[in-house]
């Protein structure tokens, strides 16, 4: 297995990733474009897990800036996936590492991340790797264009 930063190349596997998970497709051209945005954004991070050169696995974080305390930035994760057929066998563990590992170096301060309610799977794989259940709620909202 193979973790690296998402290159442009990757785009079309990880359509098939999306795919499996959220049974619906992605516009492979809208990807492109937003590629090409982030691409030289230092704030803007994409991991990939490669498995014989199909992704088995991705996760994003964006660095954001904060205005208390002493200023420090943290780091939001979202679109962690694993393809089902490769969990439990290291590979979010080592996809979360690389992200950790990225935004110490970008000095951030925290990382936060939101799963749903019922994933119990996600939640366990969380709590192993460091982050306590507490008394955080996050909450999302989704605007309907």
């Amino acid at each position: 297995m193979e973790i690296r930063k998402l290159q442009y190349n990757d785009l079309s596997e990880l359509c098939k990733l999306f795919k499996g998970f959220w049974n619906e497709d992605s516009d492979l051209l809208k990807m492109q474009k937003t590629f090409f945005n982030i691409d030289q954004n230092p704030n803007f991070i994409v991991f990939n897990a490669l498995k014989d050169g199909r992704i088995i696995g991705t996760i994003s974080g964006t660095i954001c800036c904060s205005f208390y305390g002493n200023c420090e930035p943290f780091l939001v994760i979202e679109d962690f996936i694993v393809d089902p057929k490769e969990r439990r066998k290291g590979v979010g563990k080592e996809l979360l590492k690389a992200m950790e590992e990225e935004a110490r170096l970008k000095g951030c301060n925290q990382v936060i991340l939101v799963t749903d309610t019922e994933r119990k799977d996600s939640q366990a794989f969380y709590e192993s790797q460091g982050y306590p259940k507490n008394k955080n709620i996050g909450y999302k909202k989704k605007f309907k264009f």
